[in-house]
C-alpha cells in the first residue's frame, strides 16, 4: 500500500511538472488547472491555456497579471476569478512579509473568456478578501470571498449581488479573512454555498434582488 501511495505520488509530480515545464510560458505560473469534456484547461498568474496535450497549449490568452487564478468552464465560456496578495514582488516571485504576518490581498477580480481564448469582459471586485472558483449559471457567475457571495451579470460582469454573509470580531475576525472559500453550486434556479464556520446556505435566483435587500431567502439547510 505504501508502495502504491508513493507511485501515485510520483505519478501526480511528474505530470505538473511537465506541465510547468513545457513553454506555457506566457500564461506564468499554473495555479489552477480544469477537465471539460475531455479537455485540459490551465489557468496562471498571466493568462489561461487549452491544452493539447500535456506539453502542448492549443491556445494561450495572455491576461492582466494576478497571484492566483482560477477558472470554472462549460459548453460556452470559461469564467475565471484571482486574487493577489500585497507586498508581492514580482521580480523575484515572493511575498515579502514577515514569518507569521497574516497574508493581506490587494486585489480581486473576475472574467470571461470565450472557448477559443477570447476576451469578453474583466471586472476589479470590491472586495480584499480570497476569493473562490467561479460557478456558471445562465445568466449569472456566483463565488464566494471569505466572507461575502458575490453574484456578477455573465453579460458583462455587473455586480448583481455582493452581501456579506460570515461576519465576526475579535479573534476569529482574522480566522474568516484567511479560510479558503468553497466554490458555490448553481443547480435548478439556486445558489448553494457554504462557508468554512457556517452552514450551507441556499439563495433562490428568481427572488435575488430581495435576498439582498432583506435576506429573506437565506435558508440554514
Amino acid at each position: 500500500m505504501i508502495r502504491t501511495f508513493l507511485l501515485i505520488c510520483l505519478l501526480g509530480y511528474m505530470q505538473v511538472t511537465a506541465l510547468f515545464a513545457t513553454g506555457i510560458s506566457d500564461i506564468g505560473n499554473i495555479t489552477n488547472i480544469k477537465v471539460y469534456n475531455g479537455k485540459l484547461y490551465a489557468a496562471g498568474s498571466k493568462g489561461i491555456a487549452e491544452l493539447s496535450s500535456p506539453t502542448e497549449a492549443k491556445w494561450t490568452i495572455v491576461l492582466p497579471e494576478i497571484g492566483v487564478r482560477m477558472i470554472e468552464v462549460n459548453n460556452e465560456a470559461i469564467a475565471y476569478t484571482g486574487y493577489d496578495f500585497a507586498g508581492i514582488d514580482r521580480s523575484k516571485n515572493i511575498i515579502l512579509s514577515n514569518l507569521g504576518d497574516k497574508l493581506t490581498i490587494s486585489k480581486t477580480l473576475a472574467g470571461m473568456i470565450d472557448l477559443s481564448g477570447k476576451a469578453l469582459w474583466e471586472v476589479t471586485l470590491d472586495t480584499k478578501e480570497r476569493i473562490s472558483p467561479p460557478a456558471i449559471g445562465k445568466d449569472i457567475l456566483a463565488m464566494n470571498a471569505a466572507s461575502q457571495l458575490i453574484v456578477l451579470s455573465r453579460k458583462d460582469g455587473k455586480v448583481m449581488q455582493m452581501t456579506s454573509n460570515c461576519t465576526a470580531v475579535g479573534p476569529t475576525s482574522g480566522m474568516i479573512s484567511q479560510s479558503m472559500p468553497n466554490q458555490p453550486l448553481i443547480y435548478n434556479d439556486a445558489i448553494y454555498f457554504m462557508f468554512d464556520i457556517v452552514a450551507m446556505n441556499v439563495v433562490i435566483l428568481n427572488e435575488i434582488k430581495d435576498f439582498l435587500a432583506a435576506r429573506a431567502d437565506l435558508k440554514a439547510i
